[in-house]
């Protein structure tokens, strides 16, 4: 859970300027004649999300009195809105990765700036991970899931008439 008076970075990366790699706590070591031997060692390992901003002047100037501020405050972790666990947009807690953030190209009144964010993953609790519980269902039930669906739905309504609800 971000903290609710962390500053608020307003800057999205460019879409297409952006990618992740995401934190595993999972460990493995190869196995000669099969597949690696793995476990789960921690979790809430941080996301890597190198990333690319393109910024008019005013932005620009705001974009780097932030970077500086967060720079001033000894990398303390911040908010950003970003579209990396889910298809949709989510807040996240983050930090920039020391030493990263660099101006790349200006063309007239644009700048292209470059970093790496460290993202903290919002699912640590497999309870609240939407995703994860779909792709749960549709690995054990399959293309047989509407089955499923109208058997839940069967016994759901078959206890609220025994129930008298």
């Amino acid at each position: 859970m971000a903290d609710p008076c962390a500053l608020h970075f307003r800057f999205c990366p460019a879409q297409a300027g952006f990618g992740a790699q995401f934190g595993t706590g999972v460990i493995s070591t190869d196995l000669p004649g099969g597949l690696p031997w793995s476990r789960l060692d921690t979790t809430g390992n941080v996301h890597r999300v190198p990333a690319t901003w393109v910024l008019g002047a005013d932005d620009y100037c705001e974009f780097m009195g932030f970077v500086r501020n967060w720079e001033n405050s000894g990398g303390d972790p911040f908010t950003i809105d970003l579209r990396l666990e889910t298809p949709d947009t989510q807040t996240y807690e983050a930090t920039f990765e020391v030493g990263t953030i660099a101006l790349q190209s200006i063309n007239g009144n644009a700048f292209t700036v470059a970093g790496t964010l460290l993202v903290m993953p919002l699912f640590l609790d497999p309870c609240t991970d939407e995703c994860a519980a779909r792709a749960t269902v549709g690995a054990i039930f399959g293309d047989d899931i509407c089955e499923m669906i109208d058997l839940l739905d069967h016994i759901v309504s078959d206890e609220m008439n025994v129930t008298g609800n």
